[in-house]
């Protein structure tokens, strides 16, 4: 019952975040056109890719061992300083070599904040905190609604209005919680002194197992938008796409809530053993949330055009979403990084052949791209499922 009211708080939270989300999004492209969107969606997966230096000791490690040694809150709270300080140095730098669609210094003052949050997600769940989690980041989702609107009214440029609303969002959500939680600033007043560095350094050997998944899969989670800006012919092309991507990805949210639950081995035992129907029953509401979602999204952000064709096909890549969350599950509770990796580097193969493949063509249509998101989707599944199978590890929810 405990674990049930405790999804509950956090699936109502995730639901209001990604509500607050959604409505970021028909803003910016109704006040700031699709091909700022556009810039946007893609300078914010290069930043994606610039903040896996925060996984140089891997959260999924971290987590743990500040359960089994409090004592490392305060190494995890020196390295989000230090990770900070960088990584606000590098995005500073990138732009000096052109790497962005639209720069703006608040880009490097985003990236730095990712580094606090990181800490502040490592720190809430191995407390058991994680709802608090979700009620800073639900903050600074509905303090962007307000500063994005205020920056546009005084006149500022699309590149800072969208980057100075998301940063100072974020900054004000994280500083209205340590204010709340003084407690909570401790871990970084020992920052400097060796000690809190020891154990990190001591338990590094540990780290390096983890390193080609995380690699892989951020390579695999920004793929998309970095695609997408070769792909597409024009930004008003690309940023139609990203805004019906919006509801798959919105619905992915959702699903991932469940997928966090699943690292309780109880709760994943019993969700392995249902019949395969109630798989199948999922993924169809599923699918149909992704299409009203990105039908609404279209709808009322102004875009001039509905393309019922690609929020159709999007909606497909839900069904072997939902079946990999199942095996993902299950691979990470037996330690099956091999598994897990090797469907991470098919998705990536096929994404790069569909879309090389595609473009040459002079295919470059939305549910073209759509078709090779699916394409990578299955080829995912189908590897972890023929490395699990080959184990004799495939569960009665997969048939």
């Amino acid at each position: 019952m405990a674990l049930l009211k405790k999804f509950a708080s956090v699936s109502l939270l995730n639901g209001l975040l990604s509500g607050c989300n959604l409505g970021c999004t028909v803003l910016l492209v109704r006040w700031f056109g699709t091909a700022a969107y556009a810039d946007y969606t893609m300078d914010l997966a290069t930043v994606s890719l610039v903040t896996i230096l925060l996984e140089v000791v891997p959260s999924s490690y971290l987590v743990f061992r500040v359960q089994d040694d409090p004592e490392l809150v305060h190494g995890a709270a020196g390295l989000a300083c230090l990770s900070a300080l960088l990584i606000a140095i590098l995005l500073f730098a990138l732009d000096l070599f052109g790497s962005y669609h639209a720069f703006s210094p608040w880009i490097a003052g985003y990236g730095a904040l990712q580094a606090v949050k990181r800490y502040l997600d490592i720190r809430l769940q191995s407390s058991g905190r994680l709802a608090q989690f979700f009620q800073i980041e639900t903050a600074a989702a509905g303090l962007r609604l307000g500063l994005m609107g205020g920056l546009l009214w005084a006149g500022y440029a699309s590149p800072t209005a969208l980057w100075g609303s998301l940063s100072l969002s974020v900054l004000l959500a994280q500083s209205f919680w340590f204010a709340r939680n003084r407690s909570e600033l401790k871990p970084f007043l020992l920052v400097l002194r060796s000690s809190t560095w020891h154990p990190l350094l001591r338990d590094r050997a540990a780290y390096t197992p983890y390193y080609l998944g995380i690699g892989v899969k951020r390579v695999r989670d920004n793929l998309m938008p970095l695609l997408a800006g070769s792909f597409f012919p024009t930004k008003e092309a690309a940023g139609a796409f990203f805004l019906a991507y919006r509801g798959i990805s919105f619905t992915c949210g959702q699903i991932r809530v469940v997928e966090g639950l699943l690292n309780h081995r109880k709760t994943l035992g019993a969700a392995l053993s249902l019949p395969l129907v109630n798989s199948v029953i999922v993924a169809l509401c599923c699918q149909l949330l992704c299409i009203a979602a990105s039908v609404a999204l279209c709808l009322v952000s102004g875009s001039e055009e509905l393309y019922l064709e690609t929020v159709i096909v999007l909606s497909l890549m839900v069904w072997p979403y939902v079946f990999s969350v199942l095996l993902r599950a299950q691979a990470y509770s037996k330690y099956h990084l091999a598994s897990i990796n090797a469907s991470l580097v098919a998705y990536i193969a096929i994404s790069l052949a569909a879309a090389t493949s595609l473009r040459s063509l002079g295919v470059t249509s939305g549910s073209a791209f759509a078709f090779v998101l699916l394409l990578c989707e299955l080829g995912s599944l189908g590897t972890i499922y023929y490395l699990e199978r080959s184990r004799n590890e495939v569960p009665e929810a997969l048939g």
